[in-house]
């Protein structure tokens, strides 16, 4: 093992995303998420993160910005900039979700634990590692 072997990423799949599954549906269909990578090298996401804190830039240094607002926010970000794709979502009743930003949003809110199992995921190194990548690709 080495530091590069520790902690190179594969830089085209922190773009372009990896999938993550969850438990299956009902159906036996497999819900899952394509996410990219949630680091500051993500300019997608550092831009758009800048540019919606923007306006709030004043609050946030002084710490007295709503909870609800930054939340709103960073959830916003999130669906926009991190999740790349989804297949097989369903609703409570097992309807079949498009994963619109709308869906996304409601799901991630009514799951927030859902929401930060994805969003530490999406930050974990080890699902884009460069041999992670390549031994993923070898299966």
């Amino acid at each position: 093992m080495s530091l590069y072997s520790d902690y190179e990423t594969d830089e085209s799949t922190e773009k372009q995303g990896v999938w993550v599954e969850y438990s299956p549906n009902k159906d036996e269909t497999v819900p899952a998420f394509k996410v990219a990578r949630l680091c500051k090298t993500n300019q997608k996401y550092q831009k758009l993160l800048e540019a919606r804190t923007r306006p709030h830039r004043r609050a946030i240094e002084v710490g007295t910005i709503s909870e609800k607002v930054a939340e709103d926010i960073y959830l916003g970000v999130f669906i926009d900039s991190i999740v790349v794709d989804t297949r097989n979502l369903q609703d409570r009743k097992g309807k079949a979700m498009k994963g619109t930003k709308e869906e996304l949003t409601e799901l991630f809110k009514a799951l927030p634990e859902l929401y930060e199992d994805l969003a530490g995921r999406a930050k974990s190194i080890s699902l884009f590692r460069s041999e992670a990548v390549e031994d993923e690709a070898k299966n």
